[in-house]
């Protein structure tokens, strides 16, 4: 039975009485075979996580999500978010069984006005017919402190002194040059509470002239 199609199927049971045929019977059998309910199911598994300065832009700008309905009828489909910095290319929609969308979820010009720091929020695709396969996805915005490398000079014999101020708790690599052409990794800081770290360059001598330039981490 449970490879039968959708539909309704009927027989007869018929009992027989083999010496004489007396009392001869029969007995009607009905399965009724349903269509298995819509389920959704969303990938891919992980959500968006984007970083940027304060003001824009951010990367990676939109995460595409594809919708597929895995069973024999129709769904009704809905994804929700209470971010007013993101964007959905589409809120709801009816799958069939067998189909797939996509769905762009992408970050907005209000995400412009974000201070510093983690922003989070949840976007929920649901099954409005039986709620099978509902799923949601974080997405996650980090805005760094647009930040500063200052030279603080000699703080004693062969030691430069420098000084970067930055987004609290994020990792910054240090990188020098003689030249404003082959940039070398010297040092690998994360800053403090208070969004700053020192560096102390050892090695500068007997450079004639050093540049620096710190960029976040990968």
């Amino acid at each position: 039975a449970a490879e039968l199609l959708p539909g309704t199927y009927s027989d007869a049971i018929q009992f027989r009485n083999l010496t004489n045929g007396r009392g001869d019977t029969s007995r009607s059998a009905a399965l009724v075979v349903n269509a298995s309910p819509g389920v959704l199911s969303v990938t891919p598994e992980a959500g968006l996580s984007a970083s940027g300065l304060v003001g824009g832009p951010f990367r990676p700008s939109s995460q595409v999500f594809t919708l597929a309905n895995s069973g024999d009828s129709a769904l009704e489909w809905q994804v929700t978010t209470s971010a007013p910095w993101l964007t959905l290319s589409a809120a709801e929609g009816t799958l069939a069984e067998g189909a797939t969308t996509s769905i762009t979820v992408a970050i907005n010009d209000q995400a412009d006005l974000l201070p510093a720091g983690e922003h989070m929020n949840t976007c929920r695709f649901l099954n409005l017919t039986t709620g099978a396969g509902d799923a949601q996805r974080e997405v996650r915005i980090t805005v760094d402190q647009p930040a500063s490398l200052n030279a603080l000079g000699y703080s004693g014999a062969g030691r430069f002194e420098l000084s970067w101020s930055g987004t609290p708790g994020r990792t910054y690599l240090i990188e020098a040059t003689a030249d404003l052409l082959n940039w070398t990794p010297v040092s690998t800081n994360t800053t403090a509470a208070d969004g700053t770290f020192r560096f102390v360059d050892v090695q500068y001598q007997p450079l004639g002239w050093r540049y620096y330039r710190a960029i976040l981490a990968p």
